[in-house]
């Protein structure tokens, strides 16, 4: 990753500050954000899908973060564990 990061972790840095993310899920545990909010920095159906934790941006796994669906436009952020390691046995 360039010393920039990527673009979806540009952008959701952006609304990070914008919305002050960090310090309301400190006092009310989560953040309801809508996908109009997240359309303001880039598509939300791009920013807020994720199948490995790998892909999280960067302050999402810095700050132990995930975000979910909540209905059809609105997702929470939040400290959910959404991701498991895999352990595959290897069959003998």
């Amino acid at each position: 990753m360039d010393v920039n990061g990527t673009k979806i972790d540009r952008a959701w840095e952006r609304l990070f500050a914008r919305h002050d993310i960090l310090a309301r899920i400190k006092a009310e545990g989560s953040f309801r954000i809508a996908s109009a909010q997240i359309n303001e920095a880039q598509e939300a159906r791009l920013m807020a899908k994720f199948d490995q934790s790998i892909y999280l941006p960067d302050i999402f796994r810095a700050n132990r973060l995930s975000i979910l669906p909540v209905t059809r436009g609105d997702y929470l952020i939040g400290p959910f564990v959404t991701h498991e390691p895999v352990n595959y046995q290897t069959a003998q």
